[in-house]
């Protein structure tokens, strides 16, 4: 952690926070390359973890998305990858949102959920 991930987007945190204070928020990832305590430390790091309910990291569950446990309990999902998020989330009932750096963005999941409530 002397070296953690930085956010790369000053707009990054103030959509985060304004979508955290309008939805019960759970992290969810497959963690593949890095571990899901790893993760939570990063986070941490930012000063995101007091908004966070929950963390389901595939590596600490024993499953990953799309499997619906990922997504239980969530309105909403945000992610970036058409098949497990999106798929995932529709399965189960949440509402996906896929955003990147190229087309939409947090602001627009923001909205999306803002307007949803």
């Amino acid at each position: 952690m002397s070296n953690p991930p930085e956010i790369y987007c000053g707009e990054t945190l103030k959509y985060l926070h304004e979508i955290f204070r309008a939805s019960n928020i759970i992290v969810s990832s497959n963690t593949m390359f890095i571990t899901g305590d790893t993760l939570k430390k990063c986070i941490a790091k930012t000063g995101m973890a007091k908004s966070i309910d929950d963390y389901r990291f595939s590596d600490e569950v024993g499953y990953s998305k799309p499997h619906g446990s990922m997504f239980a309990n969530s309105d909403f999902h945000i992610g970036d990858n058409p098949l497990t998020d999106y798929v995932g989330a529709r399965k189960c009932g949440s509402q996906p949102i896929i955003i990147n750096s190229n087309d939409k963005t947090l602001k627009d999941a923001y909205d999306i959920i803002t307007e949803a409530r």
